[in-house]
């Protein structure tokens, strides 16, 4: 419904954008009232938490959503960091907990190395991503390469690495190395030229290298430095670690 509602803002059907707005606005509170009681967070469903906060059913509560989030990251640790999301949620786990200000936890899900996790199928010599965590299901069927799963993918492309498209021409790069890692490099095939973001940890020093292209600008945050905003161009930071 929100969406709706920027659509018709946008071709100019003000009436209608407020129909869907207020429509919108009363899911959003059902949902709530419904699925977000006090009780209804105690919970170590990882996929009952993660869906309103990746969804931005809480965004209007953010006393709600950060509680949602503190249980989030208890659910996660009460099953020893492992992927506890089905099909629909597994791709917005990650996200979920880095936004929340816990890339650390969700660093620890990526490299677990136990099952469900998507190194336990490195480890069984895997070189993409299953349907099932165990490869196939009881009756022995199953895709060895398929989407849900593998969209962990886009938060090593926008979180790891921080490339996110964010306008026309436009780039946000926001890059959260993680302790575990040494370095991460990500390159964005864009309509306009590569974009790329790379960083890497040597002799005590973090190193990031970002790559925008010609007729292209972006904002680039790095941790513990203020924002800046650039045009196309080669970056390089070099910052204690």
């Amino acid at each position: 419904m929100k969406t709706l509602s920027e659509i018709a803002d946008i071709i100019g059907e003000s009436s209608i954008a407020a129909k869907y707005r207020e429509a919108g606005k009363t899911a959003q509170e059902a949902y709530i009232s419904l699925f977000m009681r006090e009780d209804s967070l105690r919970t170590n469903r990882q996929a009952k938490l993660v869906r309103p906060i990746a969804l931005g059913l809480l965004d209007d509560t953010p006393d709600l959503r950060k509680k949602a989030q503190d249980s989030l990251e208890k659910a996660v640790g009460a099953f020893d960091y492992r992927v506890g999301t089905g099909f629909l949620s597994t791709p917005f786990l990650l996200k979920a907990l880095s936004d929340a200000g816990k890339p650390h936890v969700a660093y620890k899900v990526l490299l677990n190395e136990k099952k469900p996790g998507w190194l336990y199928e490195v480890l069984q010599d895997s070189t993409t991503v299953w349907e099932y965590w165990e490869g196939k299901d009881e009756n022995g069927k199953g895709s060895f390469n398929h989407y849900s799963p593998g969209a962990v993918c886009e938060w090593l492309f926008n979180t790891t690495c921080g490339i996110i498209p964010a306008g026309d021409r436009f780039f946000e790069i926001s890059p959260i190395p993680g302790d575990m890692f040494t370095e991460a490099k990500a390159v964005y095939k864009s309509l306009y030229g590569e974009v790329r973001s790379a960083w890497k940890k040597e002799n005590g020093k973090l190193i990031y290298t970002i790559s925008i292209p010609s007729n292209c600008a972006a904002v680039i945050n790095i941790q513990g430095q203020a924002s800046t905003k650039v045009k196309a161009g080669l970056y390089r930071y070099i910052l204690d670690k």
